[in-house]
């Protein structure tokens, strides 16, 4: 309890450090900063290639931390003005907190998701827990061009590959609805990591976190410029070769993301 307060009434500190400008705002650069002071283990673990356009408000920021640090990171963020909010029903996730601020300079409304757990899947239901966090986290830092910590580029290139085969799914109506733009941002990402990475830092990579079976087929999709939509048989096998990782079985996902699919069509239409 006493950790708690005393992290809650620490001042606002300043962004020393980090090289501020317009494209980064006052509280991204303040939670930086606070993560750093406090040792708390994190990083955005999505595609490095959108970290720029999170820390300008452009898009929410997802960012991964231990079990151990969960706690002090929720307290940093209450700290800052978070405030955690509750995810429509057919979107939410035991694994993820969801939290809005205002950044006052900017005046805009920040979107954070904490991710204690690495959890994927559709856009309706997380059907896999991969246990990579330590893994993970261990490698991430800051590069020259971003002053959060992000994956490494090795496992960010394995991540990837195995986050377009759950998401990039015309089944989930969500993706399929935005099937154009979930198919582009798939294709930028992987042309930027397979321009930071070669193939024997991603093979290594691969076999730490998949296992030598999958090793090379990984690897050869990180860089093989053909559309990952049109690969059916890589999805299939990435997708068996991860099956061990599965939260729900096949018949219990299929219907939960029925049951989800309804709830979002229906809450459409009422918006309608």
């Amino acid at each position: 309890m006493d950790h708690t307060q005393n992290i809650l009434s620490v001042a606002p500190i300043p962004a020393a450090g980090i090289d501020r400008d317009d494209r980064i705002l006052q509280i991204w650069a303040d939670l930086i900063v606070r993560f750093e002071k406090q040792n708390i283990l994190w990083c955005y673990w999505k595609s490095s290639r959108r970290a720029a356009a999170a820390l300008a408000g452009l898009s929410d920021l997802d960012i991964l931390v231990t079990s151990a640090n969960q706690n002090a990171a929720r307290c940093v963020l209450l700290s800052l003005g978070f405030r955690q909010f509750a995810p429509v029903a057919h979107r939410a996730d035991p694994s993820v907190e969801c939290y809005l601020a205002y950044d006052e300079p900017s005046g805009l409304i920040v979107h954070l998701d904490l991710h204690c757990r690495l959890v994927i899947g559709g856009a309706l239901l997380k059907t896999h827990r991969l246990p990579w966090e330590d893994a993970l986290l261990s490698g991430a830092a800051p590069r020259h061009d971003l002053p959060l910590p992000v994956l490494d580029p090795a496992s960010e290139a394995v991540l990837l590959m195995v986050r377009a085969c759950f998401e990039m799914r015309r089944s989930d109506p969500v993706a399929a609805r935005a099937w154009a733009a979930v198919t582009s941002k798939f294709a930028l990402d992987r042309a930027r990591i397979a321009g930071l990475v070669d193939r024997d830092q991603v093979h290594q990579r691969a076999t730490a976190l998949l296992g030598p079976d999958l090793a090379d087929v990984v690897t050869e999709a990180v860089f093989d410029p053909s559309p990952l939509e049109d690969r059916h048989a890589l999805r299939r096998r990435i997708r068996r070769g991860v099956a061990k990782f599965r939260v729900y079985n096949s018949v219990e996902g299929a219907a939960r993301t029925f049951g989800r699919a309804i709830c979002c069509a229906m809450g459409t239409f009422n918006k309608h």
